[in-house]
């Protein structure tokens, strides 16, 4: 048993791993931050489902995040650096340009124009007979 817990503590991550946990770290820092600033924003608008069910999204993902992260605190100064810089870009990120309202703006302009080049009429092309 003890030499089965010394192998799988020795077993090393690849950089290709290590590269790939890292993104994830920061891509889920963003995530969780982009919805952190969209529930703010949704309690300044009175919008209490709305909140409510950011939070809940908000909470599994922080704590998932926790649990991975405190499994090895260590080793683990990379994954807490990711996390950081993930975590203010979503806030900026969300600030600047993509908050929920503009989002669904945007879609909805979007789907708009694209629905409108379909609607229009195409142009008739007269062809005379030669005779």
């Amino acid at each position: 048993m003890a030499n089965l817990r010394k192998e799988l503590v020795s077993v090393q991550k690849t950089p290709m791993d290590q590269l790939i946990t890292l993104t994830s770290y920061l891509f889920v820092g963003f995530i969780e931050m982009f919805l952190i600033t969209q529930r703010t924003a949704f309690i300044a608008r009175n919008k209490k489902k709305a909140a409510a069910s950011v939070v809940f999204v908000e909470n599994i993902i922080a704590f998932f995040i926790i649990w991975q992260l405190a499994k090895d605190v260590s080793n683990n100064i990379p994954g807490f650096i990711a996390y950081t810089l993930g975590s203010c870009s979503g806030t900026v990120l969300d600030i600047e340009n993509l908050t929920y309202d503009k989002i669904l703006k945007r879609m909805k302009l979007w789907r708009k124009n694209i629905l409108s080049v379909y609607k229009r009429p195409t142009a008739q092309v007269k062809v005379e007979a030669a005779k």
